[in-house]
C-alpha cells in the first residue's frame, strides 16, 4: 500500500539535551575627567535555525518512496552556535556638547552549520547529507563616531565602522554540491558572504521646541539620514554561452576564477528623509510626520553576475 506509514516511533530516539554557561564582564572606569575606558567581555550561544534542526516525516517517506538515490535532512542534535566576543574603547569630551568614540572588536564564532556527506547501505538511500556543526568564523573590526548634542536647533552623529568578516562558510547549507558531488571539501577561512568591510553614516536633527520659530514651526523638525555601504563579496567564476552545444555536461558551468569571494561588489548609498511635528490638543497631543526613503531614489545594486562582475 503506497499510503502505508514507513517511519514510525520506533525509527526515532531522543535528542541530546546542551546546557551552556553565558558568562558576561564589563568595566568602565575614567582616565582622565574628559575620558572613559570600556572592557566587555562574553560568551553567548544561539540556537540554530529551526529549519536546520527539524523535518516532518513526510519528507523522509517521500524520498524513499520515490527510490531518492540520496537524502538530505537537519539534524535535531546540532550544537548551539558559540560566539566570543571581546571589545575595547574609549570616550572623550572633545567639548561640553561634542563627544567622540572609538572602540576596537573581536569575535570567535564556531559550531557554524553546513552540510557533511555521510555513506550508508541502507536500501532507503545511497547517502545521506547531514547538517552539522563544521564552521567557523571571526569578525574584527574598529567602530569611530562623533556625537554632538543639541547646538541650537541642530544635533547629529557621524559614524565610520571598518569590518572584517572571515570563515570556512557563510550559510548552513553551502557545502552541498561538493557533499552531492563526494568532494572532501579543504577547510580554510575566506571572506564570509556577510563582509561589509566599510559602512558610513551621517546623521542629522534640526528641530524647534515650543518657543522657538513660527507658530506652524513648533515642535517641528527635519531629521537626514546619510548612509553609505561598500559591497558584498561574490567568487568570480568563467563565462560560457550557454547555447552551445558542444559543452559537455561533466564540465561545471560555475567553474571559479578566483578564490572564493575575491571580489566584491560596488558601493551603495541612500538618503532617508523624516518631517515631523508634534501638535498640542490640550486633553491629548499628537505627531503627524512625513518619511521618505531613498530620497534621490538611488539605484544601488545589490548582486552582481558572478561571470561580469555586473549588477543584477
Amino acid at each position: 500500500d503506497p499510503r502505508q506509514r514507513l517511519v514510525d516511533e520506533g525509527d526515532f530516539s531522543k535528542t541530546k539535551t546542551e546546557n551552556q554557561i553565558s558568562p558576561r564582564l564589563g568595566l568602565a572606569f575614567p582616565i582622565t575627567d574628559k575620558t572613559v575606558f570600556h572592557f566587555n567581555y562574553g560568551k553567548f550561544f544561539q540556537q540554530s535555525e529551526l529549519n536546520d534542526l527539524y523535518y516532518g516525516t513526510k519528507f523522509i517517506e517521500f524520498k524513499a518512496t520515490n527510490g531518492s538515490p540520496a537524502i538530505s535532512t537537519q539534524n535535531p542534535n546540532l550544537k548551539p552556535e558559540q560566539t566570543t566576543a571581546y571589545e575595547i574603547g574609549i570616550d572623550h569630551e572633545i567639548a561640553d556638547n561634542i563627544r567622540f568614540s572609538a572602540s576596537a572588536y573581536y569575535k570567535d564564532t564556531k559550531n557554524l552549520v553546513n552540510v557533511v556527506y555521510t555513506p550508508t547501505t541502507s536500501s532507503v538511500g545511497a547517502a545521506l547529507y547531514l547538517l552539522s556543526n563544521l564552521d567557523y568564523g571571526t569578525i574584527k573590526g574598529f567602530d569611530f563616531s562623533l556625537e554632538a548634542r543639541r547646538i541650537g536647533m541642530v544635533s547629529g552623529r557621524v559614524s565610520y565602522s571598518l569590518a572584517y568578516a572571515e570563515g570556512t562558510g557563510s550559510a548552513s547549507r553551502e557545502n552541498f554540491n561538493a557533499a552531492w558531488l563526494g568532494f572532501s571539501t579543504a577547510k580554510f577561512t575566506q571572506p564570509l558572504a556577510f563582509d561589509q568591510r566599510h559602512t558610513f553614516s551621517a546623521n542629522v536633527d534640526i528641530r524647534n521646541t515650543k518657543s522657538e520659530g513660527s507658530k506652524i514651526l513648533e515642535n517641528a523638525g527635519l531629521n537626514v539620514l546619510f548612509l553609505v555601504r561598500s559591497g558584498f563579496p561574490y567568487t568570480p567564476t568563467a563565462k560560457y554561452n550557454s547555447g552551445a552545444a558542444n559543452i559537455s555536461a561533466s564540465v561545471p558551468k560555475d567553474a571559479p576564477l578566483d578564490g572564493v569571494n575575491t571580489r566584491y561588489g560596488p558601493w551603495t548609498s541612500r538618503i532617508d528623509l523624516k518631517l515631523d511635528k508634534e501638535i498640542d490638543w490640550g486633553i491629548f497631543k499628537t505627531d503627524i510626520y512625513l518619511r521618505v526613503l531613498n530620497l534621490l531614489d538611488t539605484k544601488n545594486i545589490l548582486a552582481v553576475f558572478q561571470a561580469t562582475g555586473d549588477g543584477s
